[in-house]
């Protein structure tokens, strides 16, 4: 409950809520809020993604510390429950595979409102502004599904760094997969990485 608690050290929230689907997690949450005098401020619950969650409880929410699968069938499983949305707005942060996240969001007609890169410990993390509230959906570009509307739109100069490294990257494996012996065992991951890197490409362009 680190960020639950500070939210509300900082006063950007009078209130949160942690769910968390394990008990030894709220265990220890429940603790740090304690220690930090907290309790009457900051709650935990144990719950499955949102499933104890109770429609207009908060008006932010937050996901962090998981794939952007999982994300996605938080997701899916609270706007079956409450079809109209029910947050004003979401921050999520997905651990992996974000264009699922993005994808679900165009789909759902879910505003992406501001994008976050930051580079920490030698690691890429990204961070999602989106609206709470439903509406038309809408179509992502294929680069935009992959490295974000705003930050392309922004020329992000950390997602620059996180192209150019990527490309140096996947050129260097794709060099050593068309010089093998028999490249045709690799066809598939050839022209997936080809793809991936035209792609990167076609972005970074866009800063010069």
């Amino acid at each position: 409950a680190f960020i639950d608690i500070a939210l509300v050290e900082r006063n950007i929230s009078p209130h949160a809520l942690a769910m968390d689907i394990n008990k030894g997690p709220l265990r220890t949450a429940d603790r740090n809020i304690a220690r930090c005098g907290l309790s009457d401020k900051v709650t935990t619950r144990l719950s499955d993604g949102l499933k104890e969650y109770k429609c207009g409880e908060a008006g932010t929410l937050l996901i962090t510390g998981m794939g952007g699968k999982l994300v996605c069938d938080i997701l899916f499983d609270h706007f079956d429950s409450c079809r109209d949305g029910d947050f004003k707005e979401m921050i999520l942060s997905p651990q992996s595979e974000i264009f699922r996240v993005r994808h679900l969001l165009s789909k759902k007609g879910l505003s992406i409102l501001d994008e976050k890169m930051i580079l920490e410990d030698g690691k890429y993390y990204t961070v999602i502004k989106a609206s709470g509230r439903t509406g038309q959906g809408y179509t992502l570009s294929d680069e935009e599904i992959q490295f974000g509307p705003v930050l392309i739109a922004r020329r992000d100069p950390v997602l620059g760094e996180y192209l150019d490294n990527s490309i140096r990257k996947e050129e260097t494996i794709l060099c050593k997969l068309v010089s093998e012996p028999d490249p045709s065992k690799n066809t598939e991951r050839i022209e997936e990485l080809t793809k991936h890197l035209k792609m990167m490409k076609n972005v970074l362009e866009g800063y010069k």
